[in-house]
């Protein structure tokens, strides 16, 4: 019985297994650890994320931020009826509920519907503003506001990696890893 118990191990579900690489303690201890190290990762990520969200928005309602001329711009190039100040302002105030929301994690479904919209509208400097994001209109040749709307592609894969742990009825996901899978 102990030589049985010391080859097998259990699914999830209890279902008994046969030994293989990837239920040895030894490998088990390893995954555990590489789990454990992407759901540390994921929460660093979650407080820069909240960091950054906080420190634009703060610029932006305290109408101090060097973007608040980019988004007149594209204000005025899409509807340009709506004053600009205002929305910098509104933007900010949404930019700091983000923040707060990655920070706090007490609504992330929330913080999931202020962000995808909120992070694909900048986008739109691309298409609306090429004068002001290119460089003799060639995509590739970025200008200072071509690279500081680029880099907003890592703010959103940063976002959507941390609010891919949005909880569930049933707990928090856990970050997927390529070991979570051999363990079903």
């Amino acid at each position: 019985a102990t030589a049985s118990r010391r080859n097998s191990s259990l699914y999830f579900d209890g279902r008994p297994t046969r030994d293989t690489p990837f239920t040895r303690p030894e490998v088990q201890s390893r995954v555990s650890a590489e789990e454990g190290e992407a759901h540390y990762g994921l929460h660093v990520l979650r407080v820069a994320l909240a960091s950054c969200f906080v420190w634009f928005g703060l610029l932006k309602l305290f109408q101090v931020s060097p973007a608040s001329k980019l988004i007149g711009d594209l204000l005025a190039a899409t509807v340009p009826a709506v004053p600009a100040r205002p929305v910098v302002v509104e933007l900010g105030a949404v930019e700091v509920v983000i923040g707060l929301g990655f920070l706090s994690w007490i609504a992330p479904r929330m913080t999931l519907l202020l962000f995808l919209p909120q992070m694909t509208a900048t986008f739109g400097t691309l298409l609306f503003l090429p004068r002001s994001v290119y460089q003799r209109g060639d995509p590739l040749l970025l200008s200072l506001s071509g690279e500081f709307v680029v880099k907003n592609l890592v703010l959103l894969a940063g976002g959507l990696a941390v609010l891919a742990m949005v909880p569930t009825r049933n707990g928090v996901k856990q970050p997927r890893t390529p070991f979570a899978a051999t363990r079903r």
